[in-house]
Parts: C-alpha cells; sequence; structure tokens
C-alpha cells in the first residue's frame, strides 16, 4: 500500500501533536463533538471519521494518505468498523474506526492494536471470516470434565469450536508467582494463532507468485516454509477445486503472533498463554463468493457449523481427506513441513 495511515483520537484529554509528516501521523481531539455521531447500535460511524479529518485538515497535509483510522478512548468504547470515505486535500480517504461502542460503564483502558489491524485490513478488502449470525457461534452444554475451546486464527477471526479435556495440557498455562513458585492455572479456553492466514497475504498481494504452489496434478508434494517467516520460501499450496472454490494449505509455527500471549496478573504472577498450541499444517477450504460475514473459510473438518473434533492442525504422519483430496504431512524438520496431496481415484 502506498502512502501512510494518519490516527486521529477522539478524546479532549489526548495529546495534540501537530505537523505535516505524514510518516508518523499526529493526533487531534475531536472531544464532545463525537456525541453526535453515533448510530450502527450506538456506535461511531463515518460521520465521525468525516468529522476528525475536517478538524486536522488545517494542520496536516492529506494529499499522501491512503486511509484514515480515527481511535477513540478504549476506557468508553470498544470494538470497530470500517468503511465510507473521507475528502481533504484533493484525495478521497478510505476510513475505519478503533473503539467505536459506547460502553454501558466507563473501565480501563486497554490494547486496541488488534482491532485496528483488522478494521484497516477491511479497507485493504478483506472479509470478516467469523459468522455474524450468533446463533452460529453458539455451543451446547460440554460434556462433563470437558470445555469448548474457541479458536481464532488469523487477523480477519477465521473460527472454531471443539471439546477438550479439562486436564488437557496443551491448554493449561503454568503460573510463575514473585515467591519463585510455580503452579498450574485454569484451562485456557480462547487461543487466538494471529498470524494472518495464507490466504489473505495472498489476496493483498503480500505472497510472490514463487511462494504459492498451485496444485493441478493428481500427486505433489510440497515443501512449506511456515507463514510466520517464510523467506522466500514456498508459503502456501493452492488446490483449485472449481471456479470459486480452493483447498489451502499452510505451515504453522509458534513464531510472530503464533506465539504465546505474556500476561502478568494484578498480584505479579506471570504466564504465557498458549495460541499456537501444537506447531503443524493449517488447511481450509476457501469460496471466494461466500460474503463477509458468512464464513467465506471453512477448516477441515468443519462441516458448516463451525464444530471440529480437535485443535485443526495435522502433525508429522496425520492426514485429512476433504473434497477429494488427501493431505498428508509427510515430514517436518523444525523449520518447514512437507505434504503430499492426492487427488481420490
Amino acid at each position: 500500500m502506498s502512502g501512510h495511515l494518519h490516527h486521529v483520537v477522539g478524546s479532549e484529554r489526548s495529546p495534540h501533536h501537530s505537523g505535516p509528516n505524514p510518516t508518523t501521523g499526529g493526533w487531534s481531539p475531536i472531544g464532545a463533538a463525537s456525541k453526535g455521531f453515533t448510530a450502527l447500535g450506538n456506535s461511531l460511524t463515518r460521520a465521525a471519521s468525516q468529522h476528525a479529518v475536517a478538524l486536522a485538515d488545517p494542520e496536516f497535509d492529506f494529499s499522501d494518505i491512503d486511509a484514515v483510522m480515527t481511535v477513540f478512548p478504549s476506557d468508553l468504547f470498544g470494538d470497530g468498523n470500517a468503511g465510507g470515505t473521507a475528502a481533504a486535500d484533493g484525495t478521497v480517504l478510505n476510513t475505519a474506526r478503533t473503539n467505536t461502542r459506547l460502553l454501558d460503564e466507563p473501565g480501563e483502558l486497554t490494547q486496541w492494536g488488534a482491532i485496528a489491524a483488522h478494521e484497516l485490513a477491511h479497507n485493504l478488502g478483506l472479509a470478516d471470516l467469523y459468522p455474524y449470525d450468533a446463533e452460529l457461534r453458539e455451543t451446547p452444554p460440554p460434556v462433563p470434565d470437558h470445555t469448548w475451546i474457541s479458536v481464532e486464527w488469523g487477523l480477519m477471526g477465521l473460527e472454531a469450536w471443539f471439546l477438550a479435556a479439562d486436564d488437557d495440557a496443551r491448554f493449561i498455562p503454568e503460573w510463575r508467582f514473585p515467591s519463585g513458585q510455580r503452579a498450574s492455572g485454569e484451562i485456557h479456553a480462547y487461543p487466538e494463532p494471529a498470524e494472518m492466514l495464507a490466504w489473505s497475504r495472498w489476496q493483498l498481494g503480500w505472497l510472490d507468485k514463487s511462494q504459492v504452489r498451485c496444485v493441478n496434478e493428481p500427486d505433489a508434494k510440497v515443501t512449506l516454509a511456515s507463514i510466520a517467516q517464510p523467506g522466500d520460501a514456498v508459503a502456501m499450496a493452492a488446490v483449485p477445486l472449481n471456479a470459486r472454490e480452493v483447498i489451502v494449505i499452510e505451515s504453522r509455527r509458534e513464531l510472530g503472533y503464533d506465539g504465546g500471549r505474556d500476561y502478568t496478573a494484578p498480584d505479579g504472577a506471570t504466564t504465557t498463554l498458549p495460541n499456537l498450541v501444537t506447531e503443524g499444517v493449517l488447511v481450509y477450504v476457501v469460496d471466494a463468493l461466500v460474503a463477509s460475514g458468512q464464513r467465506p473459510v471453512l477448516l477441515a473438518g468443519d462441516s458448516g457449523d463451525g464444530r471440529i473434533d480437535d485443535f485443526p492442525v495435522l502433525t508429522r504422519g496425520e492426514s485429512v481427506t476433504l473434497r477429494g483430496y488427501t493431505i498428508t504431512v509427510t515430514a517436518d524438520d523444525g523449520d518447514t513441513h512437507t505434504v503430499s496431496i492426492t487427488r481420490s481415484s
């Protein structure tokens, strides 16, 4: 993407750093005017972004800017949305907003970077991969001594659910206390391997042609580098099914945003919450004609209700069969995974 991203903060408490440098952006207070820009269930919308741009325009050159992210205080607002445009300095700017839904009560300031990245990705053309229909995100009561695990892949929220035993060590973090003691915690039911999916990177042109292996032959073997750090190696295998659907295969390692999340409790105890609880190969099917929020991507093993059997990666020796193809992980050297792709006769 050419140009830069300019941040406009909707809070009287925010410092105002003016200046013409579009590389670093600036900060402009919106203040009480923000109360007039709500819609979509009391959420701040594109009118807020347009007002923010108008406030900043006298002191900021938008001519080299592609997108504006309007950021409201996270102790008063949550969530985010994208869409709409604003105009300044002869440029039409795509707009997105972070912290847009008014909270019932003020809370603590929270990290909002992941929300901002998600909303900006919408402006770049990526769809929501999670279902808008709340019923599709409901799960029945778990069987005894088990917990529903909700795993969310990538920046755009590819979700799935599966049952895990309450004593499954993959999901139980170890706590380290200031005294030096260690203890196991409760099951961590919300792993989020957040490295952007290979498919999303391909959509944005962030994978070179040499990094994508398109498989049309009945039998193929592909060696995949980690999607988090592929270098110049092959990072994605794609198996076209028809004019609209494709099987995508990628390697996931505990690198980048797939690594664990360090967390410190109020009492000083620390832990690392697992995201990618098992390194391996992720397989999913994309339907390019399914709309945002309608589940355009389904993990292997997902029949359409979002429920799968287990954490959805294949390790060495494991395989999955879907849509007439069997994908098997034949090798894992610690840096790459090799998979065989065989079409059923």
